[in-house]
């Protein structure tokens, strides 16, 4: 039997992401964002950060979004560029570099929202749920905390 109703779907935002693995392998593609303005950093720390244990990701290889499960990622980097006054201008930085396996030692800035009295590196992996925001090759990047061995502050 067919339907003549058309599917209704959520409007969505895509942003352009390279996810890296634990199996080694760069995963370039879109993931789909529940917001109807502008994408921001913040909107895709969120994406991560939801309780959701897969998310689709559109991959120019296949015909549809592939379903990657988040704890296999362990670096997400933001293809787009974003302009000043984002989460990137308005946040402290810290630099170190993180030992992240199967990417290796990443020389980055940590990003830190918030209070003062929460300025350390520290402060920041113990509050995030599962992804860390770093400056990382001048790019907006997340790094999956349970990947991460070790971390240098410079």
């Amino acid at each position: 039997m067919e339907t003549a109703e058309k599917e209704f779907r959520i409007p969505k935002t895509v942003a352009p992401v390279i996810c890296h693995t634990i199996s080694d392998e760069a995963i370039p593609g879109e993931i789909f964002l529940d917001v109807v303005s502008k994408c921001t950093p913040k909107h895709i720390q969120n994406f991560f950060d939801h309780d959701a244990l897969f998310f689709p990701i559109r991959t120019a290889q296949a015909e549809r979004p592939l379903l990657l499960s988040k704890e296999m990622v362990v670096l997400v980097e933001a293809v787009s560029a974003f302009p000043p006054g984002t989460m990137l201008a308005l946040s402290d930085r810290k630099k170190a570099v993180l030992d992240v396996r199967s990417v290796g030692s990443i020389h980055c800035e940590v990003l830190i929202e918030g209070p003062i009295e929460r300025s350390r590196v520290l402060d920041v992996l113990n509050q995030s749920k599962n992804f860390v925001a770093i400056v990382w090759q001048e790019k907006f990047s997340l790094v999956n905390i349970r990947h991460i061995l070790k971390i240098v502050e410079l």
